[in-house]
């Protein structure tokens, strides 16, 4: 999005490369974990909550407006990394 691309391709394409690192952070996950049982509520509850949220997001992106995707995402990455930076520092 700093390259003022269409945010739409910009997002899809984050979704689309998003796949790819959580197929190998699962597969990972996987063979790293022994007792898998144990935790099939919390995977399935990713499952469906990526299944639900998917669509949502898509749409949503398809009716915003361009400068407020962009004002939106730029908050929350601020945001997030404020949070970050206070919780390396304990503030």
């Amino acid at each position: 999005m700093a390259s003022r691309n269409e945010p739409k391709k910009a997002i899809g394409t984050v979704n689309s490369s998003e796949f790819f690192v959580t197929l190998a952070s699962s597969i990972t996950f996987f063979i790293l974990v022994s007792d898998i049982g144990r935790y099939i509520p919390v995977i399935a509850g990713l499952i469906i909550g990526g299944v639900i949220a998917a669509p949502i997001a898509a749409k949503l992106c398809m009716k915003a407006n361009e400068k407020l995707l962009y004002a939106g995402t730029g908050a929350l990455l601020m945001f997030l990394n404020i949070c970050n930076i206070i919780n390396y520092f304990q503030v």
